[in-house]
């Protein structure tokens, strides 16, 4: 599939370059040059996007091109409802104490 899309990106590219130098080799306008262009890349990628529309595509809906065996699994088992484990109660405690000199300490509000 990577040789399918390597060659066909070298096919588009060539032909837009051999687009671009006739178009420099007539000595157009520069207006005309970029209309040229313009519509060369609008077939080019008209002709990609038929190309990747016939290929197998999960959002087209197409089947995938790999074969996949069903898996059957297990039955379900039943699982008995259970809140969240008890976790043991612990005092508050301060996360850490500040200690300052007194000639650091903030001036206490009136």
């Amino acid at each position: 599939m990577f040789e399918r899309r390597s060659s066909r990106f070298a096919i588009e590219a060539l032909v837009l370059i051999a687009l671009a130098v006739s178009v420099a080799v007539v000595h157009l306008n520069r207006l005309v040059i970029a209309v040229v262009m313009f519509l060369g890349w609008m077939i080019v990628s008209l002709l990609e996007r038929a190309f990747l529309h016939s290929e197998p595509h999960y959002g087209a809906g197409l089947p995938p091109r790999y074969y996949q065996p069903e898996v059957r699994l297990p039955p379900p088992v039943i699982v008995a409802e259970a809140g969240p484990p008890e976790l043991p109660r612990l005092a508050p405690q301060p996360v850490f104490e500040l200690h300052l000199p007194s000639s650091q300490c903030p001036p206490s509000s009136p």
